[in-house]
């Protein structure tokens, strides 16, 4: 969907929920998931039936911020320490 806004290497992926016809139960994916299992692929991980539904998107980017980190993304070219270096910074700007 976009760039996160507390970290511009954190790339946040819109949230697809799924609803399985055969056990009734839902579930959800990135988008970024779903296209690498391709969506004719994807199948429930309770009873692990095909017949599903992708029934409730959220593509909306403040929303996906609200989420914080129990929403899913995933980093741009491998900065997953970059949100470390800038707290480091951070602190010791202030003890200098």
């Amino acid at each position: 969907m976009g760039i996160c806004s507390m970290n511009p290497h954190y790339y946040l992926d819109e949230l697809v929920k799924y609803l399985c016809w055969d056990c009734e139960r839902e579930f959800v994916l990135s988008e970024c998931q779903a296209k690498q299992v391709r969506e004719e692929n994807i199948k429930c991980p309770y009873c692990q039936s095909d017949d599903i539904e992708a029934h409730v998107r959220v593509v909306d980017q403040d929303q996906l911020e609200e989420l914080g980190c129990i929403g899913m993304g995933h980093y741009i070219d491998g900065r997953k320490d970059w949100f470390l270096e800038e707290i480091r910074k951070i602190r010791e700007s202030k003890h200098n």
